[in-house]
């Protein structure tokens, strides 16, 4: 599997369950939920790629530019658009909703062949996010519902929602 992104999105979160820009993060967010403004300097990156199996890799901004890749063995499927202010904002609302910046799933021994889907926002120049097992996405809920909104706003390349 290869990924390259294009030079504007620098893909990078910081390390599983860092804690260091929650409250910064959390503020950010509830702010902009309550004033109604998305703020220009977000970025939030959604990752699920494995290095077997493929995934998806989903990151905004809050100048509403965003990029999509879908990895599997068929190919790269990469997609890039133009998301509203107002789609961010309810994005933004969802994840105040589920505390996108606090990790809720204990850390344990991985299983063989285990995967992760990751969510991260970046703001203020700081990082906190939160990621779940990908077979208990369902289960636990926040992590799928998230994925599903960023699907609505970012579908893969081909998809003419």
């Amino acid at each position: 599997v290869s990924l390259m992104l294009p030079a504007a999105f620098g893909h990078g979160a910081p390390a599983v369950g860092a804690e260091a820009g929650t409250g910064v993060v959390e503020r950010g967010l509830r702010e902009a939920v309550k004033s109604g403004t998305v703020p220009s300097g977000i970025r939030i990156s959604y990752d699920d790629l494995h290095t077997i199996y493929g995934g998806t890799l989903i990151e905004v901004r809050g100048d509403g530019s965003a990029y999509r890749i879908d990895v599997s063995e068929r190919g790269d499927r990469e997609t890039t658009r133009h998301v509203e202010k107002a789609a961010l904002l309810e994005l933004l609302k969802q994840f105040v909703a589920v505390r996108a910046w606090k990790q809720e799933t204990p850390e344990l021994p991985p299983i063989p062949d285990e995967s992760r889907a990751m969510l991260w926002n970046e703001l203020g120049g700081e990082k906190a996010g939160f990621w779940e097992r990908y077979n208990e996405m369902e289960d636990n809920g926040r992590m799928l519902r998230i994925r599903e909104s960023l699907d609505r706003l970012v579908p893969p390349a081909g998809d003419r929602r």
